[in-house]
């Protein structure tokens, strides 16, 4: 208190002719206090056992105190909080954060219908995804159901099938990748990411993808990463309040229309002049059907290249960094692996994963370890939801906290230890069939909830099993070296500044060939 009358005596002082200004202002926001907490309380009576933390302020809500780190804070929240809490984040936004499997199980999954529209967010509805168009921001519409129905169709475990040759020669690229540096320190960022793209272009835009070295895999990996960068929590208060951001806006706007989209537009071109069968055709077809817009192909195709590369490679990045710091697990996967091969003459095939438990507990438990996104893509209520004689009212938005979730003790035992034998024992279903079935069965959240999960996630799952088993039969992964040829220390808590998904900071080891 003396801090603050110090303060304002010397404006006083000072700056006579602000002074009135000051105390006119002063007086508006303590009127606002009074009328907003005069509005609140009227609700309360149906809020009252969904928690809020403290310190909402009027126009602001509680974004002054996300300032210093949106995912810590509202880690620390949920665990002062309980399963589920409400935030406001200023001009009349209203969050659930759920940290509960049940709870995010109960809203998004059996309120699905009431759950499947995306919130309003400015970058992103009026930048990114131009008004709201594409598959994953967009909210359902006949057009949406019907590319996202095409999509679906590409990625769906049957006809992936067709492209198993495609898919086992790019791992079979990746590994080579790794080995050719002998055993020296390698930063895999890169090389994942042309694997993951490369699949992507074939399917999507009929366009192969040479070496590291091709100059559209350049342009490529450098516009996915900046449109990453653009759209992530650590953004929310330019999101929430524009006025704080219009730097911010003009140059993501000038970003996507004149280096973005113009890629896009420029392979999309490309893709129909091949005259082959491509998700861009199947796209165009719809379009001249007068069922969706340029601007629609554009948006989706955007959304499918940052989705199919950039959440796989993070991914994949834990996967690898968490295994490098764990050696009995990776002996462990060599030893099934080799199992296999000694009595097949082959490597498994992921529909043969069965035969291969452990392998498959140690994938499902690096993606429960390291999550690869602080809070996934939001929903929105698009009605009054009554939960548990709660309303979380229409145009609330509502997401999962995705590091509460994945260390929730309702499904997991010392959900702080890296464990890969609390998978072993269950059925070896897919990630794909385990988010579409009993809650109680689920080993991760990143690909989302009820009618919004991703389509995409049995291809992350069949490109991640394809690396595993070539990897661990070939290599072993150690800590790089530094320069006195000292292992460099793992550190899997450090994250990349980039902020879409949450990978680990860049780092280097060595993928060391089995003798």
């Amino acid at each position: 208190m003396i801090v603050v009358a110090s303060s304002w005596n010397s404006l006083t002082t000072w700056h006579p002719a602000k002074a009135g200004a000051l105390t006119a202002a002063a007086s508006f926001v303590a009127l606002a206090a009074i009328l907003y907490r005069q509005l609140s309380s009227s609700n309360k009576a149906q809020e009252d056992s969904i928690p809020s933390p403290e310190g909402s302020l009027p126009f602001i809500g509680h974004l002054w105190k996300l300032r210093k780190g949106a995912v810590k804070k509202c880690l620390q929240w949920q665990d002062e909080l309980g399963p589920i809490y409400r935030l406001n984040l200023g001009m009349g936004k209203k969050w659930v954060i759920i940290g509960s499997p049940t709870v995010a199980h109960e809203i998004l999954v059996a309120n699905g219908s009431m759950t499947a529209v995306r919130p309003y967010q400015r970058p992103i509805h009026d930048i990114l995804t131009l008004g709201g168009k594409g598959v994953a921001f967009a909210s359902p519409s006949k057009g949406w159901r019907m590319m996202r129905s095409a999509l679906s169709a590409l990625v769906n475990p049957k006809n992936l099938e067709k492209y198993s040759t495609l898919l086992d020669k790019d791992a079979d690229d990746l590994i080579g990748y790794f080995l050719s540096h002998n055993g020296g320190n390698v930063n895999p960022e890169l090389a994942l990411m042309r694997t993951a793209l490369n699949f992507v272009l074939i399917t999507c835009f009929a366009i192969n993808l040479g070496t590291l070295d091709d100059p559209l895999f350049r342009r490529i990996s450098i516009s996915v990463e900046e449109a990453a960068s653009f759209v992530g929590v650590s953004k929310e208060a330019r999101t929430f309040l524009p006025i704080l951001g219009n730097k911010f806006q003009e140059r993501f706007k000038d970003y996507i229309n004149n280096r973005h989209h113009p890629l896009l537009r420029e392979m999309m071109a490309q893709s129909m002049a091949t005259g082959k069968e491509c998700l861009v055709r199947t796209y165009h077809e719809l379009r001249d059907q007068g069922i969706i817009d340029d601007d629609d192909i554009v948006v989706a195709m955007t959304e499918i290249m940052t989705a199919g590369s950039d959440t796989t490679v993070a991914t994949m990045l834990w996967q690898l960094l968490i295994l490098a710091n764990y050696p009995d697990v990776q002996a462990k996967m060599q030893a099934e692996v080799d199992e296999f091969v000694k009595k097949h003459d082959r490597l498994p095939t992921f529909a043969e994963r069965e035969a291969m438990p452990y392998t498959i507990a140690a994938q499902k438990e690096c993606i429960r370890f390291r999550p690869t996104s602080y809070f996934g893509l939001p929903h929105a209520a698009d009605r009054d939801i009554n939960w548990r004689g709660n309303i979380i009212e229409k145009g609330t938005t509502i997401v999962g906290n995705m590091r509460a979730l994945h260390s929730s003790t309702e499904l997991f035992e010392d959900p702080e230890e890296f464990k890969p034998e609390r998978f072993l024992g269950r059925p070896a279903a897919t990630m794909f069939s385990e988010a579409n079935g009993d809650v109680q069965n689920r080993t991760n959240f990143i690909f989302g909830f009820g009618r919004r999960t991703c389509p995409g996630i049995h291809l992350a799952e069949l490109q991640m099993f394809n690396i595993f088993v070539r990897l661990f039969q070939k290599c072993t992964i150690m800590p790089g070296l530094d320069d006195n040829g000292q292992p460099i220390p793992i550190d899997l808590e450090s994250l990349s500044s980039r902020s879409f998904v949450s990978p680990p900071a860049p780092y280097q080891v060595r993928f060391v060939p089995r003798v």
